[in-house]
């Protein structure tokens, strides 16, 4: 039998229905990434939580990096892109 208060229940359905909509965001952006000249085949990762998306990994320029923020921004459901990406041959860890 299931415990808890429906308080309890509706916060836990909001959350699924957050990772949900954030698993969404991701795919589109992937979904962008792949069709788009300038940054497909890169390996971007992009990670999504609360509509704040995250990109990380490496491109080969500053455009690529510009590129791959602007698409992100523009994806319905994106709240913030937090842009960790590292621009070959330029950013390499310290």
């Amino acid at each position: 039998a299931a415990t808890g208060t429906s308080g309890d229940l509706e916060r836990n359905a909001q959350a699924v229905a957050e990772a949900g909509r954030d698993g969404t965001i991701t795919m589109q952006i992937q979904a962008r990434f792949a069709s788009d000249d300038v940054v497909k085949g890169t390996g971007i990762d992009v990670d999504t939580q609360d509509g704040v998306v995250r990109l990380t990994g490496t491109v080969a320029s500053r455009a690529g990096r510009a590129a791959a923020e602007r698409l992100a921004r523009e994806t319905d459901g994106v709240k913030r892109v937090v842009n960790d990406l590292r621009i070959a041959g330029r950013d390499a860890p310290r």
